[in-house]
């Protein structure tokens, strides 16, 4: 699934930009920062005997304010990403005195461009589809309608037609690629996955032990971390053996970093200019971010950028053959990150890939 910051070629549809959060609520809260800049929490219910409270009133504008402008940007973000089609869906009804299309409510993610679809609602990109009313029949008045309902067997979806209508407001960075393949992932990946959300909490773990005390992590420590891995490996999606799975890989990649020399010294905050999960922007047409697993720079002055890497050999694949493939698929990657803190000025860097289930450290050549 690809990530809605990201400018696609494929065609973006937004559906339901009619509906809107619900308002029946007991409770309103808000935070903000206060002139010292701390952050500040309000809280307050409904006034229990119907009436009105003035504080739940201004939480309840605020709510809506935030929601509206929130809801503004969603929509700004979803559509600017579109480079060859978009198509916004929404139900309206109709005022049955007057046969305009009603207004959305303000919270709807379609009020913010409402007056410019009221007034180009007859142009050819606007397509106003009418729902047939059903015949009521009195002997289904009191019959439980919650069905499936299915389109007929000749049903064809309505043709749309195909408009650049920003193309000409695109730079060349943006321009649709040709030969762009598609964004599905292979069936290995999928089945895999578990290996990758594994790698992503390993990589968390470390870098909060890079933030804290070393010499913190003991082994009761990190037998306590097993309930907070678990529970982080659920919230990516994975359960059962897989969750088990990568549980596991997750303990034996932080534990071996630990009990290894070169894994320690990578993992020590006192080292100058320590930084974890570093994010790096380069310039040019298109801003790009590049995330750095672990940087510092050591005793001698040199720059040292390590990328973490949980992968290990597969079966019958030797450690330097499997290592010398890992080398090569990252170089590229490694050395853009070199790039850039050349460009900061800085000319001792050596880069390398750390390898937690091997314990090794191997230096970019």
């Amino acid at each position: 699934m690809q990530s809605i910051g990201v400018p696609s070629s494929s065609p973006i549809i937004i559906p339901s930009h009619h509906h809107q959060p619900g308002s029946d609520q007991v409770l309103r809260w808000s935070e903000w920062l206060n002139r010292e800049g701390e952050s500040r929490f309000l809280l307050t219910p409904k006034n229990a005997h119907g009436g009105q409270d003035p504080v739940f009133e201004y939480l309840k504008h605020d709510n809506s304010e935030r929601e509206r402008l929130e809801g503004t940007r969603l929509l700004y973000v979803g559509c600017t990403r579109a480079i060859r089609s978009l198509h916004l869906l929404a139900c309206i009804n109709r005022d049955e005195k007057k046969g305009n299309l009603k207004a959305p409510g303000s919270a709807a993610l379609l009020a913010g461009i409402w007056p410019s679809i009221v007034q180009h609602q007859e142009s050819d990109w606007c397509h106003w589809l009418e729902a047939q009313e059903a015949e009521l029949n009195p002997d289904d008045a009191g019959r439980d309608h919650d069905y499936l309902l299915r389109l007929p067997n000749q049903w064809r979806a309505q043709a749309m037609p195909r408009q650049e209508w920003l193309a000409q407001y695109r730079m060349p960075d943006y321009q649709a690629k040709t030969e762009e393949e598609d964004n599905i992932p292979e069936l290995g990946q999928v089945a895999l996955r578990w290996l990758k959300h594994a790698g992503t909490v390993a990589h968390e773990t470390l870098a909060t032990i890079a933030e804290s005390n070393l010499h913190d992590w003991t082994p009761s420590k990190l037998e306590a971390q097993r309930p907070l891995w678990q529970l982080r490996l659920k919230q990516l999606g994975l359960s059962a053996t897989s969750l088990e799975r990568a549980a596991e890989k997750v303990e034996i990649a932080v534990r071996n970093s630990l009990n290894c020399p070169t894994g320690r010294w990578l993992l020590d905050g006192s080292l100058r200019e320590s930084a974890c999960e570093l994010e790096l922007h380069s310039g040019g047409r298109q801003l790009r971010r590049s995330i750095v697993d672990r940087t510092f720079i050591d005793n001698e002055g040199t720059r040292w950028i390590v990328d973490y890497k949980t992968a290990e050999p597969s079966a019958g694949e030797s450690q330097e053959e499997f290592i010398a493939a890992q080398l090569e698929q990252y170089r590229n990657q490694l050395e853009n990150y070199r790039k850039l803190f050349y460009a900061r000025g800085e000319r001792n860097i050596r880069c390398a890939l750390y390898f937690p289930l091997m314990r090794r450290l191997v230096e970019l050549g």
